[in-house]
């Protein structure tokens, strides 16, 4: 109980050494999306890197002068401070803020004109990028830890050594396994979710096509229903609307009666919605048990 009594605040240096780390890891996630999608404007991102930093560097000053007094001295009381308060804190403070000013411009290819409100735009961007937002959270807080502490990590104490390395390795390792495991299984998950909405009746599933940015093909295998291949379409315009998904994620078609679901990764599910692009029906042959089907 003494180590919560007492204080020890969170220094200027691990707090921006840890933004800077994660601002760049969320830009190089960003680049990356844009990249995959054709976008012509990925090479902005780059170029405004100096802006988000000192946006975040700004609007990461608001938990830090409001938490960095209220620090644990030492332990792993310290460790879980940052992970899983000061760090959550200082994220969601900057995507917040980014929020806030993307609001005073009314363009953009995500939302329609005059854009949603501000609570709308921060819970969609809450839960359909969570995972990157959980990922740069833990190693923004591991960088502030690791700064902070790296004292013990290059103790002459042996045991003191080991014992913060072998805490950094753990919470290094714990989130790679669980992305993981979210990865290779969910292809499993959509074949039990597949499965249990059609139950005794006739159903195929559809996947955005490779050569078609507005098509649909029958799933064939497996590994066609992972998180790294169903993936919806995304294309661009040649006006002012930017770009849009011209396909959903996978397309249920169920039979007896008809009737067509969407995949969403929010809900982990197959959910009703407005099919996408377009599909014949003459390419899906539902059948029952059709996930048996695929190799």
């Amino acid at each position: 109980m003494d180590s919560l009594a007492r204080a020890k605040p969170v220094t200027a240096g691990s707090h921006f050494f840890s933004l800077f780390i994660g601002t760049l890891t969320w830009i190089a996630f960003w680049f990356a999306d844009a990249v995959g999608k054709g976008n012509p404007d990925a090479v902005f991102l780059l170029i405004a890197t100096p802006v988000f930093l000192i946006q975040n560097f700004l609007f990461g000053l608001v938990p830090f002068f409001l938490l960095r007094r209220s620090a644990p001295m030492e332990g792993v009381y310290r460790f879980v401070f940052f992970i899983a308060i000061f760090a959550p804190a200082v994220c969601l403070s900057c995507l917040a803020g980014s929020h806030w000013i993307d609001g005073f411009s009314d363009y953009s290819p995500y939302f329609p004109s005059p854009k949603p409100a501000f609570v709308d735009r921060f819970g969609k961007a809450l839960s359909e990028h969570w995972p990157t937002i959980l990922a740069i959270t833990i190693l923004g807080g591991l960088v502030c830890w690791g700064f902070d502490r790296k004292s013990l990590l290059a103790s002459d104490i042996r045991r003191v050594r080991v014992k913060a390395r072998h805490l950094l390795a753990a919470s290094l390792l714990t989130p790679v396994i669980a992305i993981v495991i979210v990865l290779t299984c969910n292809q499993y998950v959509v074949r039990y979710r597949a499965q249990s909405a059609a139950g005794d009746r006739p159903y195929c599933i559809l996947v955005p096509s490779a050569s078609s940015v507005f098509g649909y093909q029958v799933a064939t295998r497996t590994s066609q229903l992972s998180i790294f291949n169903m993936r919806a379409n995304y294309t661009l315009t040649t006006g002012s609307m930017g770009g849009f998904y011209a396909t959903n994620h996978a397309i249920l078609v169920l039979d007896n009666p008809t009737e067509y679901k969407s995949w969403s990764y929010r809900a982990e599910n197959f959910v009703r919605d407005h099919p996408r692009g377009s599909f014949n029906w003459n390419d899906c042959a539902p059948r029952r048990n059709f996930v048996e089907t695929l190799n």
